[in-house]
Formats: C-alpha cells, structure tokens, sequence
C-alpha cells in the first residue's frame, strides 16, 4: 500500500503483545488462528466523509466492527498450490489518525514452509492491498510465526 499522509501502511504478521497476561492469551488464540494486522490503514478512505462518533463510544466500536464484517468478505490467505482461506473475524481499532486492522484466519488449511509462500489480499472500498510473504523468513522458535 502507498504513501498516505506522511505513513506508509504495513501487513504483517502480528507480533507478541506486551505483558504475561496478555501473551497467555495471545497464544491461546494463535493455536486456533493465523494472525495478520494492517497498520496505518487510512481511516479518512475508510470511515468516509464525518462527523464521526467519537472514539471507542458504543456508535463508533459498531460502525468499525460493521466495517470489518464487509471487509472479511474480501480477506483471504492463499497459499501457493492450496485452496484460499477465507477471513474468519476482523477487528478495527482507532489508531491516531489511522487505523489498526487484525485479522483472523482459521487454521484449517494448514500451512508450512514447504509452501513457500502465502499471498494476502483484503479490499475495502478503494483500498486494496496485496502482500506475499515468504515462509522461511516467518520461522520464530522453530514454528511459523504467521
């Protein structure tokens, strides 16, 4: 994805959050789940013209979680020779002037570095954005860290 005000948005696969806690947590849901985020995604492309409800209100966390049950219908991994995965649950989260995306892919189709490569690919009204990420760079501990 391009330059949008000064920031540049990045996919990837998500990183371990900060605290014990947390982490625990983290892991339980990677058992199940492929984790990708979007930082920096453009809010203004993304929420339309304002005024908006005000961050983290009840109106506001719905009309994000609105945003992300459209935008799981575009969502998928695709690994090189298998059958697409289709996003299984977005989350949306104000980030400043952008916007946090997570995404949620099950881990049905299971993938290893013997794949080579997983493409994503997510639109959401004009934004598109497509990554390849290579396996053999995404290995943490001796497991895929994607």
């Amino acid at each position: 994805m391009g330059q949008r005000s000064g920031r540049t948005s990045q996919c990837g696969p998500c990183g371990r959050p900060p605290g014990e806690r947390l982490s625990k947590k983290f892991e339980q849901i990677a058992e199940h789940y492929y984790i990708l985020n979007i930082s920096n995604y453009p809010r203004a492309e993304t929420l339309g013209p304002g005024p908006h409800a005000p961050e983290h209100s009840a109106e506001a966390d719905t009309m994000l979680a609105g945003i992300g049950k459209r935008m799981k219908q575009t969502t998928f991994l695709r690994p090189t020779g298998k059958r697409a995965v289709q996003a299984e649950d977005i989350v949306i989260l104000p980030a400043g002037d952008a916007l946090l995306v997570l995404i949620f892919f099950p881990r049905t189709e299971p993938l290893t570095v013997m794949d080579k490569e997983v493409g994503f690919e997510s639109s959401y009204q004009k934004i598109k954005v497509e990554v390849t990420f290579r396996l053999s760079e995404m290995v943490y501990q001796g497991r895929l860290g994607l």
